[in-house]
């Protein structure tokens, strides 16, 4: 089994964010938020071992490393982890 590398910090605030909260700040604001330490990382980035590292308009980027937790029988990589990463990139795009 290959060395395991947290590419989610210990100890890192995770939750979810009330919608009124949602409503009053744009989207850089929330991820500026996020990266500031100011608002919880979403609980999927702890299940697959990501964190949101930057933003900037038009841009987000993840990094992540594969746990063996993520493997698939064959013991690669699940193709539903990179689908997972590449979908929170798309879909928090400001």
């Amino acid at each position: 089994m290959p060395e395991e590398t947290n590419a989610f910090p210990q100890g890192t605030q995770v939750g979810t964010i009330p919608l009124d909260h949602v409503r009053s700040h744009s989207g850089m604001e929330l991820f500026g938020m996020m990266l500031a330490g100011e608002l919880p990382a979403p609980p999927i980035a702890r299940t697959m071992n990501m964190m949101l590292s930057e933003v900037e308009k038009g841009r987000v980027v993840f990094r992540g490393t594969p746990l063996f937790d993520h493997y698939n029988p064959l013991g690669t990589v699940h193709g539903g982890w990179a689908a997972t990463i590449l979908d929170s990139a798309l879909g928090c795009c400001v």
